[in-house]
């Protein structure tokens, strides 16, 4: 499982290193941060381990969602600076 985790950390800053708009990061915070999204599908499977796995994991998937928050909060800031670069041309 951290494995899974450490893969969808990596996807989601590569797609969020290349979102655009805003609305493109909005689209990837919801695939991997949503109700339904990745994070949530990993989390899914969080019953079946042991409570000391269970622990271990959830830390970890603590961790990512942190990360990826700030780097959904970059990837806005970065979109909103595009976007406003391009209105004032």
């Amino acid at each position: 499982m951290h494995e899974r985790l450490k893969a969808l950390l990596e996807t989601a800053k590569t797609e969020l290193g290349v979102a655009s708009t805003p609305e493109a990061v909005e689209t990837a915070r919801v695939k991997f941060l949503g109700k339904k999204g990745e994070l949530s599908s990993i989390l899914g499977g969080m019953g079946k381990l042991a409570p000391d796995e269970r622990r271990a994991v959830g830390e970890a998937a603590n961790a990512v969602k942190a990360e990826l928050e700030k780097a959904i909060a970059q990837a806005v800031q970065r979109a909103e600076e595009s976007r406003f670069e391009k209105e004032l041309k």
